[in-house]
């Protein structure tokens, strides 16, 4: 069972420093996916092209690659700068393994923008992990 903070703890109901909650299933928060996603979609670059967009995105918009999260935007540009045509495979590898970690449906289309559909899936996240 992973760790969980105090705080999760507390809003869960559980004993304080008990290090997770019997019976109750985590999840990963919305960043974390997210960052998890972009991590296994650069795999596919290797280490030198996406070493150049990490570069890119840190120069340009002075954003570490995790922190793409609140900028989606700044990650595709950064792509489309390094590596053009191939950027859509990347993304749409970041989108795939982000909807499995969500355990949300897989997108119907991968044509929309790439922002967009990051924010459309924090959504249906933040919907579907409502309580």
């Amino acid at each position: 069972m992973a760790i969980i903070t105090a705080a999760v703890e507390e809003e869960r109901g559980c004993r304080r420093g008990s290090g997770g909650c019997i019976g109750v299933e985590e999840r990963p928060s919305f960043e974390e996916a997210y960052s998890a996603a972009v991590a296994e979609g650069m795999k596919i670059l290797g280490e030198k092209v996406a070493a150049v967009v990490e570069n890119y995105l840190e120069q340009k918009y002075s954003i570490r690659l995790e922190d793409t999260v609140n900028n989606p935007q700044a990650l595709a540009d950064a792509l489309d700068a390094a590596i053009d045509g191939g950027a859509r495979v990347v993304l749409r590898r970041i989108l795939r393994v982000l909807h499995q970690q969500m355990d949300l449906d897989p997108p119907t289309r991968m044509t929309v923008d790439y922002a967009e559909r990051i924010r459309e899936v924090k959504k249906q996240y933040m919907e579907k992990h409502r309580q």
